[in-house]
This record gives structure tokens, sequence and C-alpha cells, in this order.
């Protein structure tokens, strides 16, 4: 679970490190209480006590690793927290006055789900510090609006009157979000965290965010990200897609069977009771996963109902760009129409220019046509934005697909397995590195990674694929695709 992307020799070493580590902070409680063995590292039993605060809401709560190569401890948590999620008692309802929102958020959908924004705290006597604390607020609003309705209420300087958050109950949960803006040398940093209305108690806290820089970007959107990861993680399985699109992709990007087809199944009923229309477009993205992980076969669609689907969403929704992204990456994967991908997926980069899916969306439209300048630099925007995202591995496979069409088959390979160390059921990533693999004439191991595609999915379609990727592709890099796979005999 920790230090993935490192080989075994350079993971036992920083492991080694980290028993030190533990062994010297706990020092003053015994030489003994840390015991370490060949295979694990424990606490000494019966020597410690741990009390669960009676009113902690999900496993391990508070807890927050922004490391680097953790990727995998942070999926276990959040399956941890699914899956055994307790019941909240009832609270009494926050008493607040529920602010105007700013042109464009959501304040009045979802709002089973509530996220209530504090007033930030400024721990500078530079006047910037409030305009940067004000900029990086609105640019976290701006990524949680263009990615999901929850309700958002901002609570900044309002005066505690009639009206009110909505209660956290088994099917939904309010949150407060309070933010401190500090200066440190002549660098200001905002620092975000996640407490319940009732208590106060810390639920999530976040790594500082350098302001006034181009991190900021990158931190506001990652905190937007785990923020609704939070809200979807306290859900019941069936009931994740009431923050959809949000909950309804990162099923899909859990790369799990049976999630897929439950997923979709949720999104059909949610629609026949009149669902939202971002939820038709997620219906089309669906078919994606459905045939590219081999789960099921895919619904047949034309351009024209990609663009029927689309047309029933708002200009003004603030989900536009996300459903723009959404239908243009379908009008490529199950039109193969890039024209008609391309030009939505510019008009989302247009609207949501910091949306990380469009822009890997981008990089891949853009790679399939040989326009591989601008396809290298939609990648590059991406990864920047998408440095802690936990859809990281799904975006280093189009990394991946870059490197292969530029020549550079080992950064290729490097690309699929570090996809594959952060997910290794991903077919995706197998199919890359088998690619990698045979134009590096390394066969053995391109075969490999077929056996674990079949190993996964027995009755995957590998040919029906390699077809449909061709066909998608620049003509000069399929014909030698082409060409190397049927060399050795992987089709």
């Amino acid at each position: 679970m920790f230090w993935g992307n490192s080989d075994s020799k350079r993971a036992s070493g920083s492991l080694r490190s980290a028993a030190f580590q533990l062994r010297r902070d706990f020092q003053k409680a015994g030489d003994d209480v840390i015991q370490s063995h060949r295979n694990h590292i424990s606490l000494a039993p019966d020597r410690w006590r741990v009390e669960r605060s009676s009113d902690a809401e999900l496993f391990l709560e508070g807890m927050d690793l922004d490391v680097e190569g953790a990727e995998s401890f942070e999926d276990w948590l959040r399956e941890q927290r699914v899956s055994e999620e307790p019941e909240e008692p009832p609270e009494e309802p926050l008493i607040v006055a529920r602010a105007a929102p700013s042109p464009g958020f959501r304040s009045n959908i979802m709002e089973q789900n509530a996220l209530g924004i504090l007033p930030t705290e400024i721990r500078a006597l530079d006047p910037r510090a409030e305009t940067y604390a004000n900029l990086a607020v609105e640019s976290l609003l701006q990524n949680l609006s263009i990615l999901s309705p929850v309700a958002i209420f901002d609570l900044r300087g309002v005066t505690l009157e009639g009206g009110g958050l909505p209660s956290s109950s088994t099917t939904s949960r309010t949150l407060l979000l309070k933010s401190v803006v500090y200066q440190q040398d002549k660098e200001f940093f905002i620092w975000l965290e996640l407490v319940a209305p009732r208590s106060g108690r810390k639920v999530k806290s976040f790594q500082p965010v350098l302001l006034g820089d181009v991190s900021m970007e990158t931190g506001m959107l990652s905190a937007a990200e785990k923020i609704l990861d939070e809200f979807v993680a306290s859900l019941k399985p069936d009931l994740s897609a009431e923050l959809a699109p949000w909950a309804v992709l990162s099923s899909l990007f859990s790369l799990d069977a049976d999630a897929v087809t439950s997923t979709e199944a949720e999104v059909d009923r949610l629609l026949l009771q009149g669902g939202s229309p971002s939820l038709r477009c997620v219906k089309v993205f669906i078919q994606i996963f459905k045939e590219n992980e081999g789960v099921a076969d895919a619904r047949a669609y034309e351009p024209g109902d990609l663009i029927l689907e689309l047309s029933r969403v708002p200009l003004n929704d603030p989900l536009r760009p996300l459903c723009e992204s959404l239908i243009g990456y379908s009008a490529h994967m199950l039109c193969s129409d890039n024209q008609l991908g391309t030009m939505l997926l510019e008009k989302a980069k247009l609207r949501a220019p910091n949306l990380a899916i469009n822009l890997d969306h981008l990089a891949v439209l853009h790679l399939s046509q040989g326009n591989l300048s601008a396809a290298k630099d939609a990648y590059t925007r991406c990864t920047k934005l998408s440095a802690q995202s936990s859809w990281r591995y799904s975006y280093d496979i189009t990394g991946a697909m870059i490197a292969m069409a530029s020549g550079d088959f080992r950064s290729a390979l490097r690309l699929a397995n570090s996809s594959l160390i952060k997910k290794p059921r991903f077919v995706g990533a197998l199919r890359y590195a088998m690619i990698g693999f045979a134009m590096t004439e390394s066969a053995e191991n391109a075969r490999l990674m077929k056996q674990g595609i079949f190993k996964l999915r027995p009755s995957y379609n590998l040919e029906g694929w390699v077809e449909g990727l061709l066909k998608r592709s620049d003509p000069v890099f399929a014909n030698n695709v082409s060409i190397t796979l049927h060399k050795h005999s992987l089709i």
C-alpha cells in the first residue's frame, strides 16, 4: 500500500526508515512497544487501548495521507469507509442564513448533501492575504460546482437567523469547511479542514496550499475532489449516485465490474424518477467502461444521439463543461467521430480550463489526430492539475500512449507499470503494457500482459479493442502497432 511506485529494494529501505522513525517517536512508551518482524510491523499487544470517539463517523476519520506512493492505502481506506459506514445520529439543525450563491453556483439542488463555507481566518497583517484567500475559496467553489451538484452554502459574512443547512441523516451528510490563511516569510498559504457541524469535530484536513502561485489551482482542484470523495464515502453504495455525476464517475474509475453494472442500474433508476439531464451524459459515458474493460456489451450510439443527449443540459448549467467532455470523449470512443469529439472538448476547455478529466480527453483526441504537440500540452497541463487525484492511474495511460506515439517505448512502459501499481486490475494498463513490451521486442513479457487481461476478463475481445484503437489512431502509429502485434502473434 505504501511506496507503490518504488522497486522492492527501495520500498524495503523506506520501510526500515519508517520503522526506525516509529521507534524513535514512541521511545517514551518503551523500547519494545514497536515490534517489527520480517513481514510486518505492529504495536506490542496489551500495551495500547484505542478508544473511538462516540461521534466518529468514518473509519480512521481525519487521517489524510498526501504522500506520493501511498495511493493504494488511500484506495483501501475509501473501501473500508464505504463497507463499514455506521449510522449517524440525527443532529439538531444548524441555524444559519442562506447566503445568495455566486453566479453559476448551485445551492438549490441535491440539498440532502450540503457543504457550508465558513469565514476564512486571516493570520497575516498583509492586506493581500484576504485577496488571496478569496481567490482560493472561489477556485474551490468553482471546481466543486463543475464536478457535482452538492449544495453549497456560502456562510462568509452571514448573520445567524432563520433558514439553515440540511441535517445529516442516514442518506445524507452536512459538512462545514474551515479555512485559515497564514504568512510564512514572504509567501501565503491556505489550510483547509472539514468539520462536523454540530460538534466541530475534525473530519478531514488538507495539506497547506501555496497561494499566488500556479500550485493554487492544483491544490484547490485536489481539495474539491477529496471533499466530494468524503461525501461519497459516507453514503451507502446504492445511494452514491445522489452525488452524480461525481459519485458515478468514482464508481466507474474503481474498475470493479459489479460496481459498473450496479452503477448503471442506479443511473437508470434515477432517470426514471426524473433525474437531472447530466445523468443522461453519464449514462453514455458508462458504455466506454463497459466496452473497454470488458464488463458487458455497450449500447450503440450514433453521433446524432450524443448531440441530443447533450442538448438536454442547459448552457448555463455548471455541469455543462463536464457533460461536454463526457459526450465529446464518447464521440471518439463509441462513434470514432474525432471531429465532433474535439469540438466538444474544446468547448469544455473554454468553459472550464482546469477540468483535468477534460484535458486528459483532449490529449487522447489530439493524439488520435496526429497532433502530438497539442496532445503533450494537454497531458502536461492535466498531470500538473491532477497530481493528487485518485484517478491519476488513468491519466498515466494517456501518458503511455503519447510516449508510444513519440517512439519512447521505455517511458510508455514506465507509465503503464505505474498505472498497474496503482490499479493492478486495470485492463487498460495491461493492454498498453502489452503493446509497450511488444514494441521493445520483449515478446515474452507482452504475452504475460495478454495473459493478465484474460485472467481478469476471460471473454475479453482483445482483437476488437485493437481494431477500434487502430481505427481511432494516427495511421502511421496504427500501422506500426498492427505490424508488431501480428509479428509476435498477440492478435
